[in-house]
């Protein structure tokens, strides 16, 4: 990548980031004394006063941005922000180039609140009734296995600095610098990363579909089968892909993070869970005939059968959400796990004609790879019990569901 380009990049994901914030200037830290840019301020203007080093000071700044950075509708905690915002803010830091570890601290400042609300006495009292009540959505209190696990964290100490920067940045009237103090700071990180990674076309993600589960419920974890064939991912997804993978996401449903965990130890590699993978159904998957609403739904993108249920084209929107993430991003090479009726949305992108057996072809586990050119996406099953096919299209055909 050539020097100028780097410079480009490095400016313009840096205004990416801080425009974030100023997108959030005119909104309320919900059910808090001060404003979403005056909390994003003060949490780095107390990570600086405190001398927690700069990596801290970005992500106290940048920690909430996973509230309002994305481009389609997250799942809300009763009106009190967005259900895994830590890691959609994580996610997005990687993607603009920041340092894993500000992405780390970013991800973890919600897991930082349910450890200190279980260890530190008095702390859990003296959170705000919004941050009681979020506190319920985010897994509430660690258990003492959790704790002890939680201890041997390499980034323990700054994340609960991050933790103690949140806490204390909700004062009315404090004067701070404004977010463009942090600009060039930020510049720097990703001007830094960029000369140590060429960003370059076409962009590979590898999909799998998770392994043989219970159930479908979201907590329900792997078949004894399912279990061994994700030990079994780790050697074939390695010769498969060959070269390091930037970035792991995961649907946050159990059956997908247990089928790629054994290959992202081996690898020592971070999974960010992100609920734009979760299974979408166009009914209650208990349905007796829930088979057929599936096949029905396949064939008719705006299909479901109640209210709460998700349309293909639903679906079709998270799908082209997260390849235009891809597209924007510093990072080359992606896993991302998912689930059947996710990769049939994909499919439908790619080809609207293609017949739904292929897609109850694909097995558990399956991968897939799709390869992100300037104007053309090229899908290939990889490794699956169903037949092998390369589709392309031209992306022009997907406009109207960008």
């Amino acid at each position: 990548m050539q020097d100028y380009m780097i410079e480009e990049t490095a400016q313009a994901n840096a205004d990416k980031l801080l425009g974030y914030l100023y997108n959030a200037a005119s909104k309320n830290y919900i059910g808090e004394c001060v404003s979403q840019i005056a909390h994003a301020c003060q949490c780095a203007h107390f990570a600086k006063e405190l001398n927690h080093g700069i990596d801290v000071e970005i992500a106290s700044l940048l920690h909430d941005i996973g509230h309002y950075c994305n481009d389609v509708s997250e799942p809300q905690m009763a009106g009190l922000g967005v259900i895994n915002h830590e890691w959609i803010g994580a996610r997005k830091a990687l993607e603009m180039g920041l340092n894993l570890e500000v992405a780390i601290l970013i991800g973890e400042h919600v897991n930082a609140k349910r450890y200190l609300a279980a260890t530190k006495t008095g702390y859990y009292e003296r959170l705000s009734p919004a941050s009681k009540e979020t506190l319920g959505f985010q897994g509430g209190k660690m258990s003492k296995a959790e704790q002890v696990a939680y201890q041997s964290h390499a980034l323990f100490k700054k994340i609960l600095q991050v933790r103690v920067n949140d806490e204390k940045g909700k004062v009315e009237n404090l004067e701070t610098v404004t977010p463009a103090h942090y600009r060039e700071a930020i510049a720097n990180q990703i001007r830094t990363n960029l000369k140590k990674q060429a960003i370059d076309f076409p962009k590979q993600i590898y999909f799998v579909r998770h392994a043989q589960a219970n159930s479908q419920q979201p907590n329900a974890g792997l078949t004894e089968k399912g279990a061994k064939d994700a030990i079994d991912l780790i050697d074939l997804l390695d010769d498969i892909i060959g070269s390091p993978v930037d970035l792991i996401l995961s649907s946050p449903f159990m059956r997908a993070l247990k089928t790629i965990d054994p290959y992202a130890k081996a690898q020592n590699k971070l999974v960010i869970p992100d609920y734009r993978l979760r299974e979408f159904h166009p009914c209650d998957f208990r349905n007796s005939n829930y088979a057929n609403h599936e096949r029905k739904s396949f064939y008719n993108s705006s299909y479901k059968l109640d209210k709460d249920s998700h349309t293909l084209f639903k679906v079709q929107q998270f799908v082209m959400s997260l390849i235009n993430d891809v597209k924007a991003s510093v990072l080359n090479n992606y896993i991302v796990v998912t689930h059947g009726r996710w990769l049939s949305a994909l499919y439908k992108i790619i080809d609207k004609n293609i017949s739904f057996n292929v897609i109850k072809n694909l097995s558990r586990p399956a991968i897939l790879k799709l390869t992100i050119y300037q104007e053309r996406l090229a899908l290939e099953v990889l490794y699956s019990g169903g037949p092998c096919r390369t589709r392309t299209c031209d992306q022009r055909i997907m406009s109207p569901l960008l």
